[in-house]
């Protein structure tokens, strides 16, 4: 895609100012230790402050005096979301607190999860049950009051705004408004800034792992499903894992809900794209006799093609061990009919069987420009997977990072993360009478890094678009730069 020079300044200016940020946030700290609190702050019974989306706010966090602001601001181009937390700190027993806006943009808005709420998860299923390993930190519930907050501790609001496409570029202002019960009201100025252009949509594979089966038993619904799918695209997906792809000793294959379901509730939600894979599992296809197996790979193709699909990739065995002699008996046969071959492995199982997959997905943290010269010497494609990223501790930097700098800088075609649903693994919850997801900090995170990365691949366009300006030479070193450094 074209751009003009001012927008190659523009697309360049705001990744700038994104990367700066990133140092801020990660050499900055949590703020808790003894505060001196003004007369007219103990009056009032609170304090406003401004905190990073980066890092959760703990209910022990003491904000720091530069934090405390009277206005806040972010910035979002077209097709982006873009988030901002606000934290309340009491300096005496507070109850209802309330957060209103008033501004002509869409937002929603989102709190800490409530106790109440939290102790019902706690004691749930396993398919509910995230809130034993993840604090109410990491929660973000749909709602603007909080409705008691204890004397020396804090609480979040999560403002989430969005742009579409008939947004008006510029400064939007308005005024957020929070007051608890029986004390004075707080303002603080608004302002979130349109960019002059629309976010391209990335063109590498941005995924969950999801599986039905691990979604709770109420929640076993096309609606609870298509809702999910939504919930993927809202969140920068645009790629997903199908299960029970079916048996194709026929085609049409019988017993498949990727092709009688998934793949058209996928396409209804936003969620998948023709030109951006998407992976099957489930399915029979390697152990068809030849034949069989022609047709099936044939009949798969032609129909994504009629139905406006993703290309379909086969899920080979999940994470195979090296050396594994029946991996080969299994898959090479694959090797003469044009479907592409993916599964996550490890690095020694990327070396030892790599000449069976197309497309890699190696774990995050292992790839090295040496195994990147492999897969290119064997045709394959490099992508990445996380499945520990809850378990070490649930920073919202790192998902972000992982997704867009780390994905960006190794010129990985997919990233990948187990899981969208998988009990501690989760990176959504359910309130128990309904079946909208409702995000932890780190799906909002992973959201930020896809856009870090869309702005990457959109300056990295404009400066092909325009390669012999002198811009375009500056901001080619710049990225240069940045790439080496990550």
């Amino acid at each position: 895609m074209s751009l003009t020079t001012m927008t190659l300044l523009t697309v360049a200016a705001c990744m700038v100012t994104v990367v700066g940020r990133w140092a801020d946030v990660a050499q900055g700290g949590s703020a808790d230790h003894d505060q001196e609190w003004a007369h007219s702050e103990r009056q009032k019974g609170y304090v406003v402050f401004q905190h990073s989306t980066m890092t959760n706010l703990l209910e022990s966090h003491i904000p720091d005096r530069a934090a405390i602001v009277e206005r806040v601001s972010c910035e979002l181009a077209r097709g982006e979301y873009e988030s901002l937390q606000i934290g309340v700190h009491a300096l005496g027993d507070l109850e209802s607190v309330e957060l209103s806006l008033d501004l002509d943009l869409d937002v929603q808005i989102y709190r800490r999860i409530s106790s109440s709420v939290k102790q019902q998860l706690a004691s749930a299923p396993r398919a509910v049950a995230i809130a034993r390993s993840l604090g109410p930190e990491s929660y973000l519930q749909r709602g603007n009051v909080v409705q008691s907050l204890a004397e020396s501790t804090s609480t979040n609001f999560w403002l989430t705004f969005f742009a579409d496409d008939k947004t008006r570029e510029g400064p939007h202002f308005g005024k957020v408004r929070i007051k608890p019960a029986g004390k004075p009201e707080t303002v603080l100025e608004l302002e979130v800034r349109v960019r002059p252009f629309r976010l391209q949509r990335p063109l590498a594979a941005f995924g969950m792992y999801f599986l039905e089966d691990y979604l709770p038993e109420r929640l076993l619904t096309d609606a609870a499903t298509l809702a999910a799918y939504r919930d993927m695209a809202a969140h920068g997906q645009n790629s997903v894992t199908f299960y029970r792809a079916g048996d194709y000793r026929q085609v049409p294959p019988s017993r498949s809900r990727m092709v009688d379901l998934s793949l058209r509730l996928a396409k209804e939600a936003g969620l998948t794209h023709p030109d951006v894979p998407c992976m099957m599992l489930q399915d029979n296809i390697s152990d068809l006799a030849p034949e069989a197996r022609q047709r099936a790979v044939a009949w798969l193709a032609d129909e994504c093609e009629k139905r406006g699909w993703p290309e379909i990739l086969e899920y080979a065995r999940d994470e195979p061990p090296y050396p594994e002699p029946r991996l080969r008996e299994k898959y090479a046969p694959l090797r003469s009919v044009p479907i592409r071959i993916v599964t996550a492995m490890s690095v020694i199982a990327a070396y030892g069987h790599g000449d069976l997959h197309d497309v890699w997905i190696v774990v995050g943290g292992d790839i090295t420009p040496q195994l990147q010269a492999e897969a290119d010497r064997l045709g394959a494609e490099v992508w990445t997977y996380s499945f520990r990223i809850l378990r070490e501790g649930f920073n919202p930097l790192r998902q972000r990072y992982f997704a867009g700098l780390y994905t960006w800088a190794f010129r990985l075609g997919g990233n990948f993360v187990w899981a969208y649903c998988d009990g501690y693994h989760s990176h959504i919850w359910w309130e128990p009478d309904n079946h909208e997801p409702m995000p932890v900090t780190g799906w909002e995170a992973r959201r930020d890094g896809v856009d870090d990365y869309r702005y990457l691949q959109m300056l990295e366009d404009g400066i092909a678009a325009r390669s012999s300006s002198a811009v375009a030479h500056e901001a080619g070193a710049w990225l240069q730069d940045l790439r080496d450094r990550l």
